[in-house]
């Protein structure tokens, strides 16, 4: 393999690789848990559970809409913390990773049986997207998509979690996008452990477009969260600015439930935001006291979600 690519969060709801939301608001009591759902992974990649946000789920949505169609089967990691499978030697026209990692609802929700596509960035964004690679996460939410050929891949690697079947904008589900590896040339590509693919339900969606008086599925929406790198915790009173072709982006910062706009124009102690889609390719940062940010690419189209998270260098 070709070096570690940067991990960074970008498309369509979608976050960075290993980015751990553990945001367990004390005002909220946990819910009760079913097999398969609610928990975190444990660190050893064993099945575990997908809290990837707040606790206070939302069921409700759907998967990518990726068309599965020549996509390679790939099924759950079950040998996670192990390395990961001898694949063909590159050449000039082949390099091959693999990715491997866990499925996190961003409220809650189940993580077991759940649709999975390794894209391309610019095949997500296409009319009719076809994976590198498909597969269904094991209890734990876990999955793996051994040996890719990413030869002609640009930009990076998106993990895309929907039901399954997959049903686009129905279902529990709404297609949810991670960006869990970014690289700008073939010497970055590499395998991908331990990423989280972050996961929106239907219902949540709904509740955001309410809250911003649009229609979230038409459009489609950015969501994403400021966080301290490297803890991921959360940070609360961050100002989000997106830019799109010389011009901004509206921002909306909900509450830790999704049930109210927070005045002031900053993050809550959730540290999230959403931008309004369809955003054909913008760029997202923060600004915080005692932090530096960087730029984060983002886009959002109709009957997908892209989760971005931005970290935070403590100064």
């Amino acid at each position: 393999m070709k070096g570690t690519p940067a991990v960074l969060a970008l498309l369509m709801c979608f976050a960075p690789a290993g980015c751990i939301l553990d945001l367990t608001p004390a005002e909220l009591p946990p819910p009760a848990c079913d097999a398969g759902e609610c928990g975190d992974a444990p660190a050893d990649g064993d099945a575990g559970d997908g809290d990837a946000a707040p606790d206070g789920g939302d069921p409700d949505a759907d998967d990518a809409g990726a068309d599965d169609a020549g996509a390679d089967d790939a099924g759950p990691d079950d040998t996670a913390g192990e390395e990961p499978p001898a694949c063909p030697p590159d050449d000039e026209t082949h390099i091959y990773i693999t990715a491997r990692g866990v499925v996190s609802p961003v409220l809650r929700g189940p993580v077991a049986g759940l649709h999975v596509a390794a894209m391309s960035p610019l095949q997500v964004m296409s009319s009719s997207p076809v994976p590198l690679a498909a597969g269904i996460t094991g209890t734990g939410g876990e999955f793996e998509f051994a040996c890719m050929d990413v030869a002609d891949v640009a930009l990076g690697l998106i993990i895309l979690v929907d039901d399954n079947p997959a049903d686009g904008a129905g279902g529990t589900y709404f297609p949810t996008g991670t960006l869990v590896a970014s690289w700008t040339s073939d010497a970055e590509k590499g395998d991908v452990a331990g990423v989280k693919a972050f996961a929106a339900t239907g219902s949540l969606v709904g509740s955001i477009g309410a809250l911003g008086g649009f229609d979230a599925a038409a459009g489609g929406l950015v969501l994403g969260v400021v966080v301290d790198d490297p803890s991921d915790d959360p940070l609360e009173g961050a100002v989000v600015r997106g830019t799109e072709g010389g011009g901004s982006i509206p921002i909306l910062y909900p509450n830790g439930t999704f049930t109210a706009l927070v005045t002031g124009g900053a993050t809550s102690w959730t540290g999230f935001f959403v931008a309004r889609g369809p955003i054909t390719l913008g760029t997202f940062t923060a600004t915080l006291g005692g932090y530096s940010f960087g730029n984060h690419p983002g886009a959002a189209k109709s009957g997908y979600c892209y989760f971005l998270s931005i970290p935070g260098d403590p100064l």
